[in-house]
């Protein structure tokens, strides 16, 4: 296989993989630059809000093994509150889908492990309100960056 070949064999499949990874632009709700910033914007007091109430959620007895838990939660809480305000500040800057797409993959990653991480059950109210509050707002600005949205975001409480 000559050099230029399997260049244009990597290429293709290199393609392929990229599309494969990504959902489908056409398939996202149409880009709204104020809108989605607006929203952006109404994340970062909501997750600040959840950090908040994270930190005063009540602990766990110190060495039961479950105070651990509630420490990585406020950890987690307070860089979600950072990526919000990341976001929020790069749509308000005229950043676009495809510049902060990755912001909004990670911010969505982590969001993920609050989910799974957080027994929601054990949080007092004002928590969970909090958390409920913010996933509805998250819920409006994933359209916008991921097609699966609806659908994939349904156990966000």
């Amino acid at each position: 296989m000559t050099s230029a070949l399997k260049f244009g064999l990597f290429a293709v499949v290199a393609a392929i993989a990229t599309l494969a990874a990504s959902p489908a632009t056409a398939d996202l709700k149409p880009w709204d630059q104020a809108g989605v910033t607006a929203i952006a914007q109404t994340l970062v007091p909501a997750s600040d809000a959840f950090w908040q109430a994270m930190r005063r959620q009540p602990g766990d007895t110190v060495g039961s093994g479950d105070a651990g838990a509630n420490v990585d939660l406020q950890s987690k809480s307070r860089t979600l509150t950072e990526m919000t305000q990341g976001l929020a500040g790069q749509l308000a800057k005229g950043k676009g889908h495809h510049e902060t797409l990755d912001m909004y993959k990670s911010m969505k990653e982590l969001v993920d492990d609050i989910t799974n991480d957080a027994m929601f059950d054990s949080l007092d109210a004002p928590t969970n309100t909090a958390w409920t509050n913010f996933a509805n707002l998250l819920k409006q600005i994933a359209p916008y960056y991921d097609a699966r949205a609806p659908g994939d975001m349904s156990d966000m409480k």
